[in-house]
């Protein structure tokens, strides 16, 4: 659960608050505990029916929760009480969105626009509704158009350099520029202190205290890259500090605890982070989420250490002056990458990756085509907000190129009127409905490992590409095909393809992409062999040798402090 981005849907317009225990469910979906606050919110309307405040947060609440139904109920309700209220009028906008609704969504979007015109979080709220509905091509004119408004505004920015990111559209320099511009939004917002010296030792060789800095320690897909990175550090070099940002632990952040010092950071202001940075004398901190999840660049602006280095969760530049380095390779990065992002590349020989499998991962087991039965089955189970109109063109290309063929769609973002949309998309292309086969995200990791049996060839996203999908999709015996881009995140599929020797699957265009695959296709002996082979293929890698994988990070890191080191202990600009 996306806590920042529930504190961020918690914020509010216009409607004024109208008491202590609306505000206390208000903290309670801030905090990433929606059905708490659901049921508290319910118990009050029961009690008091006629709090608008209750009902229009009760709403948002139930539209996070996608009980749209219930959802719309609430939020018509205030919004026929409060006809020129800009936040009644998003609220019920962004519920009809969620219900498919479009045409009448975007109709309480211009009446809110109507209302309040340059308002930011008025601006905001129709591309972001947009985003979640899949429809990110759409949003992106309508971020351009409220930034000539609102030019420094820091929510509109973060939410088009998301959007660039999923769709494309711009240049790797002007993706460059508008990261800065969010990174200087976000310090504006939140000024940090003037710089102070650190007092580290700037001894080059030295063992050095590295800090990781997440919200992920816990079932999520950057875990399964984290851990064996962690796990494999020589604790004769480096001790470990784990700084823990999520409020919602689970069974996995038990393996990590024991890791390294934990400290536990999800209520803690950048001040809080900062002292303790400096109390627990931390030389080098790996920062893990970039801009998904910005609360914790709000530290990072401050400097917590001498050295700082972005690294696995966010695929494009912070644009943070204070953040040095960016962990890279040289297929994710070639040479003439580096003046695509703020940091300085620290490259990793081979993949910049080390993947640890889910111990709960079923035996691959072959398909009904490779068994001589049915079609062939393309598949990809990766988030459905990858998957732009460019993506479902070229996929179309792929069924059309293999008449008989099925395509199976598995991922966050891929239920309800989600899914809907993305069949009418597939359908302007000619692909009947009968051929897909869009499921809803599997919670378990075994049940959702199990799905690779139906698949027979994995196709990845673009610009975007998978990361832990294509890790397990080969986990699970389904070899991946990839179409290699100009940049980090649509180089990430060929980096781990090339670790395993299978720069066969990476394409450098349309065409090929859509060759190979046909030529896949045509053969189920071959995909069986590699259902058979490339679970064993990939463990023998570089991508699963988290020991050989952390003496080369180790030497990346080190090489990073000598650098600072050399350059004397100055502090940060302020």
């Amino acid at each position: 659960m996306n806590v920042p981005r529930l504190a961020a849907r918690a914020q509010r317009y216009t409607l004024p608050v109208s008491s202590p225990a609306v505000e206390s469910a208000r903290a309670l979906f801030s905090a990433g505990q929606p059905g708490p606050a659901r049921d508290a919110l319910r118990r009050l309307l029961a009690s008091r029916p006629r709090d608008l405040e209750a009902a229009s947060l009760l709403a948002e609440v139930l539209d996070y929760l996608q009980d749209y139904e219930g959802a719309v109920v609430f939020a018509s309700r205030v919004a026929a009480a409060l006809p020129h209220d800009a936040h009644a009028r998003i609220v019920r906008a962004r519920v009809l969105s969620g219900l498919g609704q479009d045409r009448e969504s975007d109709a309480e979007f211009a009446a809110a626009e109507a209302i309040a015109p340059k308002a930011a979080p008025v601006l905001r709220a129709r591309p972001d509704a947009l985003i979640r509905a899949g429809r990110t091509d759409e949003a992106l004119g309508f971020l351009r158009s409220a930034l000539e408004i609102n030019p420094g505004n820091f929510g509109l920015l973060q939410s088009l350099c998301f959007s660039l990111n999923m769709v494309g559209e711009a240049t790797p320099g002007e993706e460059r520029k508008l990261h800065e511009r969010l990174a200087s939004a976000l310090i504006a917002a939140d000024p940090p202190p003037p710089a102070r010296p650190f007092p580290n030792l700037p001894d080059p060789d030295r063992p050095l205290r590295i800090a990781f800095l997440s919200s992920d320690f816990r079932r999520h897909s950057c875990a399964y890259f984290l851990e064996p990175l962690i796990e494999s550090l020589d604790r004769g070099k480096v001790s470990v500090c784990l700084y823990s940002a999520a409020a919602d632990l689970d069974e996995l952040t038990e393996r990590f605890r024991p890791l390294g010092t934990w400290r536990d950071c999800a209520r803690m202001t950048p001040a809080d982070l900062e002292s303790l940075a400096r109390a627990d004398g931390i030389d080098i901190l790996i920062e893990c989420g970039g801009w998904t999840a910005y609360p914790l660049l709000r530290a990072v602006a401050r400097r917590l250490a001498p050295v700082q280095i972005a690294y696995l969760g966010y695929a494009n530049t912070t644009g943070l002056s204070t953040v040095d380095w960016r962990v890279v390779d040289d297929t994710t990065d070639p040479p003439h990458a580096g003046g695509w992002c703020t940091e300085r590349l620290l490259r990793i020989p081979g993949c910049f990756l080390c993947f640890k499998p889910d111990p709960e991962s079923p035996q691959p087991r072959e398909t009904r085509f490779q068994r001589g039965e049915g079609c062939v089955v393309f598949g990809s189970f990766n988030n459905g907000l990858k998957i732009s109109p460019h993506v479902v063109q070229l996929w179309s290309e792929h069924l059309r190129r293999v008449p008989e063929s099925r395509l199976m769609l598995k991922g966050p973002g891929l239920d309800g009127r989600r899914a809907d949309r993305l069949v009418q998309r597939f359908a302007r292309h000619g692909i009947r409905p009968s051929r897909l086969d869009i499921r809803r995200f599997a919670p378990g990791a075994a049940a959702h490992l199990a799905a690779y049996g139906e698949v027979d060839i994995a196709l990845d996203t673009f610009p975007y590409n998978g990361t832990t999908t294509t890790c397990e999709a080969l986990h699970m015996g389904v070899p991946v095909v990839t179409l290699g881009g100009d940049r980090h995140r649509s180089r990430v599929g060929a980096s781990i393809l090339n670790a395993l020797g299978l720069s066969e699957f990476v394409a450098g265009d349309e065409a090929r992409m859509i060759g190979v695959a046909a030529t896949l296709a045509a053969d189920p002996g071959r995909l069986r062999e590699y259902r058979g082979a490339l679970r064993g293929r990939l463990a023998g890698s570089g991508l699963c040798d988290g020991p050989g994988f952390a003496r080369k990070f180790e030497a990346a890191v080190r090489f990073a402090w000598r650098d600072w080191c050399c350059r004397g202990p100055a502090p940060a600009p302020g």
